[in-house]
């Protein structure tokens, strides 16, 4: 509620728009590369560079993001380009919350689709599983359990069952 007060309607929208989204693919992209993982086993701060030989990415890129969650508290810079964990950097690194991130991470792809689908279903409130956004999304038959099932995906069947697990 204080965010809310403090905020102009401009700066709300401008932080859903832009910043959000950011937030979360740059947290899924250093999921990916095993950032938080490392920075949570190391016992002292690490440099951008050093992160970037230990993923293989590039060390420009891994600064970039970085900044971006440090900026949101998600890692603590602790100098310039330097970085340590923090509560958040911690749980991050654990299964659950990381499968939460993975799993739901999914759904974007459903967002982005689900404004064109309720306009071709009419705006009807969906109730049939085999006419959904996530069909529609995926371009699949598929509901989303099958997807998740099938051989081939046991890398986001994991995700699910971490991100049920975790609380």
């Amino acid at each position: 509620d204080l965010v809310i007060l403090l905020e102009k309607p401009h700066e709300r929208i401008t932080r859903m728009i832009y910043l959000e989204a950011a937030v979360f693919t740059t947290t899924k992209t250093l999921i990916d590369l095993g950032i938080f993982k490392i920075l949570a086993q190391s016992k002292e701060p690490l440099t951008g560079a050093n992160l970037a030989q230990d993923s293989g990415a590039d060390p420009s890129l891994i600064e970039r993001l970085l900044k971006l969650i440090a900026v949101e508290k998600i890692v603590e810079e602790t100098a310039p380009d330097t970085y340590r964990a923090n509560d958040i950097t911690h749980c991050i690194a654990l299964p659950g919350p990381q499968g939460a991130i993975e799993d739901m991470f999914q759904s974007e792809r459903v967002l982005a689709a689900l404004p064109e689908f309720l306009k071709e279903t009419k705006y009807a409130n969906p109730t049939d599983k085999d006419n959904s956004a996530w069909k529609y999304g995926y371009q699949t038959e598929q509901h989303y359990f099958e997807y998740i099932n099938t051989p081939g995906r046991e890398k986001i069947l994991e995700a699910f069952r971490n991100h049920i697990a975790f609380k």
